[in-house]
């Protein structure tokens, strides 16, 4: 009797499962829209930047991208190799 209890238990389980759960279904994807004249934006402040903004076509997604304008980026100095011949 008591290895049967654990498989009735197991069993009732299962069937409680089956028969008594719940199908949940997803409902519709909501309606997404992309409001062209809200899509141009400015630079941040003290920075020149060049901008683009649309719509991907085809996927009906809007995008922004920002880049520095050429000729304002950062600069930095990479360290050069001295030109000393190595010991032999």
């Amino acid at each position: 009797m008591t290895k049967r209890l654990p498989l009735a238990t197991l069993l009732s389980v299962f069937v409680l499962l089956v028969l008594g759960g719940n199908t949940v279904l997803a409902g519709p994807p909501p309606a997404y829209v992309v409001y062209e004249s809200k899509l141009p934006f400015d630079a941040l402040p003290g920075t020149s930047t060049t901008r683009y903004w649309g719509v991907h076509g085809g996927a009906g997604t809007g995008y922004k991208i920002e880049s520095p304008t050429i000729g304002t980026a950062i600069s930095c100095s990479m360290p050069t190799a001295s030109a000393a011949p190595a010991s032999s």
